[in-house]
């Protein structure tokens, strides 16, 4: 009986631990859907923190996201003491920056992003967004539930379509001074990751070519030939698949969100996206 006592104890004191956290100087919460190059942007973003870093790959929406990591490589970090495989711990170790990543989350269900993480002197919400087709085709390349399912399709267009609605300042479930990353030109154009960088207060330093592991993404790689105009063409994969051909025609909302928004990297692009899937 008495052993009960401390067990009970014991584990009411570690639960006590458990729930707090050290803090940090700044946190960061990525939305974005899979295959949106989020890890490309990510990566960026760590790359250009000089100074102690945890981040917590593919957190569950709306929990403690040191518990809840789905990602393949569920976490990283710059320094040693932080790369702990056990959760507590790393709750618990002090660090300068957290970032965190949500993949495919309904925006709508969004409430407490920065609860159970601890203090932040400050916090971002970071919303990153590909074109449809594009991200399409990488999802079907990349995730072999994706390449199965017209349902699981279905609900991506529509999360997509919520995410591009809040890019545009339609709604603003994340919060109106959220950044928002367009992928396609955070990959072509120098001065618009120069103005990320100053939203996010950090340095910009040149984007590497370099795989992106932590999601399974492919977007990257070490072959320093890598075209990067060859990112705007992944949605040629998708022809002769009639179900996601389905998906989008005649969604006229789904266009119009998208060319606002990409228009001008998928320019040269425009009319045979038309021609094919509308």
């Amino acid at each position: 009986m008495k052993m009960n006592k401390i067990e009970s104890k014991f584990h009411k004191t570690m639960a006590k631990l458990v729930s707090k956290s050290v803090g940090q100087k700044r946190s960061i919460a990525i939305f974005s859907l899979k295959r949106s190059g989020q890890h490309a942007v990510i990566d960026w973003i760590l790359d250009n923190s000089s100074k102690s870093y945890l981040f917590l790959n593919d957190v569950r929406m709306n929990c403690d996201p040191f518990f809840n990591m789905n990602g393949v490589t569920p976490f990283k970090s710059n320094r040693a003491l932080l790369y702990f495989p056990n959760s507590m711990v790393k709750k618990m170790l002090p660090r300068h920056l957290l970032a965190y990543n949500f993949e495919d989350p309904d925006i709508e269900q969004v409430f407490c992003v920065n609860k159970n993480i601890g203090h932040s002197g400050r916090h971002d919400n970071v919303l990153v967004l590909r074109d449809i087709f594009n991200c399409f085709a990488s999802r079907r390349r990349g995730l072999l539930h994706f390449k199965e399912s017209s349902r699981v399709s279905f609900l991506i267009k529509d999360l997509w379509k919520k995410h591009a609605r809040e890019f545009l300042g339609i709604t603003s479930y994340l919060g109106e001074n959220c950044i928002k990353i367009s992928y396609n030109d955070f990959v072509f154009d120098e001065k618009y990751r120069t103005s990320c960088a100053k939203y996010l207060n950090i340095n910009n330093i040149e984007l590497s070519k370099k795989q992106t592991r932590e999601g399974g993404g492919s977007s990257f790689c070490n072959d320093e030939n890598l075209n990067f105009s060859d990112l705007m063409v992944r949605f040629r994969d998708l022809y002769g698949v009639d179900y996601i051909k389905n998906i989008f025609k005649n969604d006229r909302e789904l266009f119009d969100l998208n060319f606002k928004i990409f228009g001008k990297t998928l320019a040269n692009y425009k009319n045979e996206i038309l021609r094919y899937f509308k």
